[in-house]
């Protein structure tokens, strides 16, 4: 019989992961909420910062509930974990031509091994994550 639980249980390592990176993209998401980053206040005259604010904070939301889930249905927490950095990437790559003088390209190196990070875990399986997939044997021929 399985044991009963009173409050749902982070899905082991994947969802000690959204966690954990849950919390780091919180804390982006409030670290933007007042203004735009240096390397991307060329963005203030086309849209509030806001826009950039929700770009992580959805993910924030999402990590928060996927954490609990098993695989694969953790699979859009994951993968807008890994939308956000990579966005934010691409946005960097816009700076460098638009504001070169105040955008610094090791702000695409770290978004983007941020979301390749995110990347690599969503595929990895523990030995105590709840999965829900169906895997059968391979058979010759």
């Amino acid at each position: 019989m399985k044991p009963t639980h009173r409050f749902p249980r982070i899905n082991g390592r994947r969802g000690a992961f959204q966690l954990l990176f849950g919390i780091v993209y919180g804390c982006l998401a409030l670290a933007m909420s007042r203004k735009w980053p240096t390397s991307l206040e060329w963005m203030g005259e086309y849209m509030s910062h806001h826009v950039l604010v929700a770009c992580w904070a959805i993910p924030t939301v999402a990590a928060f509930v996927g954490m609990f889930l098993p695989r694969p249905k953790d699979a859009l927490s994951f993968a807008l974990l890994t939308t956000a950095p990579i966005l934010n990437g691409f946005l960097f790559i816009i700076g460098a031509f638009v504001a070169p003088e105040v955008t610094s390209p090791y702000g695409l190196i770290v978004y983007w091994a941020l979301g390749a990070a995110v990347m690599v875990v969503s595929g990895m399986t523990g030995d105590r994550d709840r999965d829900e997939r169906k895997v059968e044997a391979w058979k010759a021929g």
